[in-house]
């Protein structure tokens, strides 16, 4: 699947026609500067839907709802990131980049697998701490949430997750690698995230490229995030 950079997505954004993208399927009309509808994600009588042309962005004054022609795809289409990326090329007639190198992408699959791994053990261990799970709950988060986000919990041992993952001298360089421990002169491991619910990252593509963690007791820092690795780049999933 092609990498979207941020710089293909800037350039096809900027070649996009954001007014007739959305007038293709919510009827606009033209008031002053921009265009206006009743907006298409939630029910009322008077328009409060308006697009801008010079902006390029759509908002919304009753329901908020806002973004530009990538989001509006998402949103209204319902398509996932990629998704609309490839339709808005396809209507703009803008080719998709090539994947990266075969071997670039091969290198990864290891961190990429031992990091869902790690987001399976993180899940089974909140279902064996109450605590944990009764954070979430009173953070207003349901089962479903919980379940359908994938949501998680370190417990405060150093070597919870490198005992159940990084048995071996690989898998050890592997959780390294993704990020999930931090090493030692020694050569030994501990584990990154510990005394947390854990919140996985997934980029456009849905792929976990790292984690995220809220702090339990008030040890600090109250967030956590993976560091930058050959998975995650802050800038780049944001």
């Amino acid at each position: 699947m092609a990498n979207f950079s941020p710089a293909f997505i800037d350039a096809l954004l900027e070649q996009s026609d954001l007014v007739r993208l959305i007038d293709s399927r919510v009827p606009l009309k033209k008031k002053g500067r921009d265009f206006w509808a009743c907006c298409p994600f939630h029910q009322e009588k008077s328009p409060s839907f308006s697009v801008s042309a010079d902006k390029q962005i759509y908002y919304c004054f009753g329901c908020h709802a806002h973004g530009n022609a990538i989001g509006f795809l998402m949103a209204h289409d319902r398509l996932s990131f990629p998704e609309a990326v490839k339709a808005l090329a396809d209507e703009v007639g803008v080719a998709l980049p090539e994947d990266g190198p075969a071997g670039e992408q091969e290198s990864l699959r290891p961190l990429r697998a031992i990091l869902e791994k790690a987001i399976g053990v993180y899940r089974s261990a909140l279902a064996e701490h109450p605590s944990a799970q009764e954070y979430l709950r009173g953070r207003g988060l349901s089962d479903e949430i919980i379940g359908r986000f994938e949501l998680g919990y370190a417990p405060s041992a150093a070597g919870f997750l490198s005992q159940k993952l990084g048995k071996e001298p690989s898998l050890r360089q592997q959780l390294l690698g993704a990020g999930l421990v931090s090493g030692r002169e020694d050569g030994s491991v501990y584990d990154r995230f510990r005394g947390r619910v854990i919140f996985p990252i997934r980029d456009g593509r849905g792929q976990a490229v790292g984690l995220g963690g809220r702090s339990l007791d008030g040890h600090e820092p109250k967030y956590l995030n993976s560091p930058e690795s050959a998975l995650y780049h802050k800038g780049r999933v944001l």
